[in-house]
């Protein structure tokens, strides 16, 4: 198995921000131990994260977000990539072709951050972002 290039680990609750707790992996496979977790806040928004090489040959980090009733909200978004994985660093929201939809939950948004290399090129330098 390829190494990491960056050492990541999921949380711990002590490291969390007050109003969020790990929660039990119930319906999570066995591959998400040790590199994965569950979370919940105060407010009902649930993250899932896994850790994985993936089929490009990097290490990425995978960030599930769910609410029961409503899709997370952009500000949703940006606060759990920067408690899980940090303010500076690069999360990917795919929209994929239709025909690679896969819908398991209808209010779950994905985000993704590779630890191995910057996948997609700096816009800003045209000024586009």
């Amino acid at each position: 198995m390829k190494p990491k290039t960056v050492e990541w680990n999921p949380p711990t609750a002590e490291e969390l921000p007050c109003n969020w707790s790990v929660q039990a992996m119930r319906y999570a496979p066995a591959s998400y131990e040790p590199d994965g977790g569950a979370y919940k806040s105060r407010d009902g928004l649930i993250v899932i994260i896994s850790c994985s090489i993936e089929k490009d040959g990097n290490w990425w980090v995978h960030l599930s977000l769910s609410r029961k009733k409503s899709v997370p909200t952009w500000i949703d978004l940006v606060k759990v990539k920067e408690i899980f994985l940090g303010a500076d660093a690069l999360a990917i929201q795919v929209l994929p072709p239709r025909s690679e939809w896969v819908n398991v939950h209808e209010f779950c948004l994905h985000l993704y951050h590779c630890l191995d290399q910057r996948p997609i090129p700096d816009f800003r330098k045209l000024g586009t972002i």
